[in-house]
């Protein structure tokens, strides 16, 4: 009998750990730690501030995964002990046979202080329902959302905010009193999906009468003040900020002897295994590179990542060969008025990841759809 040890509850260790007791039965032990009690899809956080539905409806308990079998332990991680496979937590310690680290991202301390009412954090599910009660009354005035810095998870979903809330004053009949901005560290909007795709990400902005700066990186956030002051020295007022703090490896994983030179978990491309053994890592808490730099931290990849660590385990376990991780992946770019597109493709092919984007149309806004549905319950 081997002792499965998931930590994260995301897309990476949902997926992981609900794969491994399809297959294992209940002849392992499988658990899941995670500080949080629930999960929520990030495509819900956008619908929500767009008024289109409820965070609740893509949201659900981790807890669920007791009925399926899965131990679910809520609880703080306070140390990772690779070379032995141990865990210390808030409800005590735990040895594995097999371990996968899947912690996702955090935010940037500083940026996060600066985050404070009438700026908010458009990533933090807690942020949400504030933002919604913050975009409701306003009636003219000055939208920013704002890029602070690099990396950060899922690249599309800044542009989807930006689009979502057009469409949204626009039905309330305020747009014309609202202006609305998008500004990014990067010198295009969307530089892992290729030219093409940030050419076209850009134009529709434009079509739509949101203004695009590229290459501002937020030196301080005034939220008293009301005012963004970059560091190249261009100043801009708001009234309601949504702000994308900069992504760092989570504290427990920077401070473990799994962490590379940036605080990221350095893993084997294609096997996802670390320098340990039996240790693997998945998802946003890794730095998986390519020739533009990293794949991107989204979900998508996690999901794919948990499926090839899972069977490889379910290999192990049977002394068998497991299959690889091959960089194929996509996201989904909700332009709103019910059409998505994809960028999709291969982000490990050299010389130059082969991405390319699908749509707008509306039969991929059914497929985000189907997708969000999907995973929930199959997962929980």
């Amino acid at each position: 009998m081997a002792d499965i040890l998931i930590l994260g509850g995301g897309f990476g260790g949902l997926e992981t750990s609900n794969r491994l007791r399809s297959a294992l039965g209940d002849a392992h032990n499988i658990t899941v730690i995670d500080r949080r009690d629930r999960f929520t899809i990030g495509a819900a956080k956008l619908w929500h501030i767009a008024g289109l539905r409820s965070l609740d409806d893509s949201t659900r308990p981790l807890s669920a995964l007791r009925e399926r079998g899965i131990d679910y332990i809520e609880a703080d991680i306070d140390g990772i002990e690779p070379d032995t496979r141990t865990v210390r937590t808030s409800a005590g310690s735990h040895r594995a046979d097999f371990l996968v680290i899947a912690l996702g991202a955090s935010f940037f301390p500083a940026h996060v202080e600066e985050l404070r009412p009438p700026a908010y954090n458009l990533y933090d599910p807690g942020s949400v329902r504030d933002i919604r009660a913050a975009l409701e009354p306003l009636d003219e005035g000055r939208i920013a959302v704002t890029i602070m810095g690099l990396p950060y998870k899922c690249p599309p979903a800044p542009y989807e905010a930006a689009f979502l809330i057009d469409q949204y004053l626009r039905e309330q009949g305020r747009r014309d009193r609202v202006e609305l901005e998008v500004y990014t560290v990067q010198p295009s909007p969307l530089p892992v999906a290729g030219p093409e795709a940030s050419r076209r990400v850009a134009e529709t902005l434009g079509s739509r009468g949101i203004a695009l700066y590229s290459e501002h990186e937020p030196a301080r956030i005034d939220s008293e003040g009301h005012e963004i002051h970059f560091a190249n020295g261009h100043r801009a007022g708001f009234d309601l900020l949504l702000g994308v703090p900069k992504h760092v490896a989570p504290k427990v994983v920077a401070e473990s002897r799994l962490a590379g030179p940036k605080g990221w978990i350095t893993t084997d491309p294609s096997t996802l295994l670390t320098e340990f053994e039996r240790v693997y890592a998945i998802g946003d808490c890794t730095s998986i590179p390519n020739a533009v730099g990293e794949i991107p931290k989204a979900g998508v990849f996690a999901e794919a990542q948990g499926r090839v660590v899972a069977d490889r385990i379910i290999a192990d376990i049977g002394d068998g060969d497991g299959p690889t991780f091959d960089g194929l992946g996509y996201c989904f770019l909700e332009f709103a008025g019910g059409e998505a597109a994809k960028i999709e493709g291969d982000f490990l092919a050299e010389p130059r990841p082969d991405v390319s984007l699908v749509g707008p149309n509306a039969a991929i806004f059914r497929d985000k759809e189907t997708f969000v549905s999907e995973r929930l319950d199959a997962w929980l």
